[in-house]
């Protein structure tokens, strides 16, 4: 099965794991790639208020993004920091392997459960942050 992610609304994770679903999502900008993931979908986007979208995670991920559809070593700490200022995705933070491999709207990531996320596990995952592409 797969599913699409590009009416969606927020950001949310694809846990990369054997599930039988693939999600996917128009990825890097302009560029309009086709990114997608075998796992499980976990949404955010309740850390805002329904009427000032600029408090959003989709909207503070997007910001990050308006000059780049890649991420370079600085981008990335932006994202870890603005993850890391959210206890829901505090246990979220780019997996800088993959940094070659991650794109606008598809960020490669490593979670660790926390307390507050809304997946408990018990052993490090990997991922995608995705949210709405920006073209």
């Amino acid at each position: 099965m797969k599913v699409c992610l590009w009416d969606m609304v927020g950001a949310g994770l694809v846990i990369q794991a054997e599930s039988n679903c693939v999600y996917f999502n128009q990825t890097g900008g302009t560029a309009c790639f086709q990114s997608e993931m075998e796992g499980h979908f976990v949404p955010f986007n309740f850390d805002c208020d329904p009427d000032d979208f600029e408090s959003s995670l989709e909207y503070k991920l997007g910001q990050l993004f308006v000059n780049s559809e890649s991420v370079s070593r600085d981008l990335a700490q932006s994202i870890d920091k603005l993850l890391q200022n959210n206890p829901e995705t505090s246990g979220v933070s780019v997996d800088n392997t993959k940094l070659e491999d991650s794109l606008e709207s598809w960020v490669y990531v490593t979670i660790k459960s926390t307390e507050n996320n809304p997946v408990n596990y018990e052993k490090e995952m990997k991922g995608v942050l995705t949210w709405p592409n920006s073209d």
